[in-house]
């Protein structure tokens, strides 16, 4: 899996869990009218064998704090939704969800563990190869 093709997948998930709600890239120093921002923040790839990747996907989702009453809930709601990431055919388990609301713009930072294996290409077989005498004696 790719990074594009994550984070279209993190958007569309937000996007049925949430469809009352204005969703979009987050920009860090912009302002915007979005109640929900989001963007990858951190990718690490490692080996585990060698036809398998791990991936660990890090996306930060900020809350607006204006024109909601009941932010609580939002939030709840939104630790909930964030907790497995379901979209065409993926299911992905978050294996860290940390919230932080000390900060001006409160966010749930979540990361996602993604395996891949690569295919193995379709062996070559050997074909005999036609013996003819070298006529050495």
């Amino acid at each position: 899996m790719n990074a594009e093709l994550m984070t279209q997948t993190f958007k569309i998930h937000l996007e049925n869990n949430f469809p009352n709600l204005k969703i979009g890239v987050y920009v860090s120093g912009q302002s915007s009218d979005n109640d929900l921002g989001y963007h990858l923040s951190k990718i690490a790839l490692t080996r585990e064998r060698s036809d398998r990747l791990v991936g660990l996907y890090s996306f930060e989702v900020y809350v607006s704090s204006t024109g909601h009453s009941s932010q609580e809930q939002l939030v709840d709601k939104l630790i909930e939704a964030l907790e497995t990431l379901d979209q065409s055919g993926l299911l992905c388990r978050a294996s860290e969800i940390t919230w932080e609301h000390q900060t001006s713009t409160p966010k749930a930072t979540v990361v996602y563990m993604v395996r891949s294996i690569r295919q193995r290409e379709s062996e070559v077989k050997m074909q005999s190869m036609d013996q003819k005498s070298l006529g050495i004696k």
